[in-house]
C-alpha cells in the first residue's frame, strides 16, 4: 500500500491501537506525537513527577522495534511498539533507564543505547 510506512500513517496507527500502558492492576493513558521525525509515546508513571516518554523511529520500519524482524504491515509494526512498552515498563524501565529531556519537557526513557 503506497505511503503506508510514512511517519504520519504510523503515528495514526499508534494513536488508534496503543491507548494505554499497564500499571499494576490499572492502566495509564498514553499520547503519541511526532517529535523530530520519530513517534514519541508519552505517559504518566506512578512515582514519577514528570511526563515520561519512549521514542520509536519510523525510519527503521518495517523492522519491528521488539523482534527486529520484518513486519508485514504498519499494524504489525505498531503491535510491536505496544510489546516494547509492555515489556520494558513491566520490567522496571521507568526506574533504570538512561534519561534525557526533550524540547517539550518530556523525560525520555532510552530503552536501547543512544547512538
Amino acid at each position: 500500500m503506497p505511503g503506508s510506512w510514512d511517519p504520519d500513517r504510523l503515528l495514526v496507527e499508534v494513536q488508534e491501537r496503543v491507548r494505554h500502558v499497564a500499571v499494576g492492576d490499572g492502566a495509564a493513558p498514553v499520547q503519541a506525537t511526532l517529535d523530530d521525525g520519530d513517534i514519541l509515546v508519552t505517559f504518566h508513571w506512578p512515582g514519577e513527577a514528570d511526563r515520561l516518554g519512549m521514542r520509536f523511529s519510523p525510519s527503521e520500519a518495517p523492522i519491528g522495534p521488539s523482534t527486529g524482524e520484518m513486519c508485514d504491515s504498519p499494524t504489525q509494526w505498531v503491535t510491536e511498539v505496544g510489546w516494547v512498552l509492555v515489556e520494558e515498563l513491566e520490567t522496571g524501565l521507568a526506574r533504570r533507564a538512561p534519561r534525557s529531556l526533550t524540547a517539550r519537557g518530556v523525560v525520555e526513557l532510552h530503552y536501547r543505547p543512544v547512538p
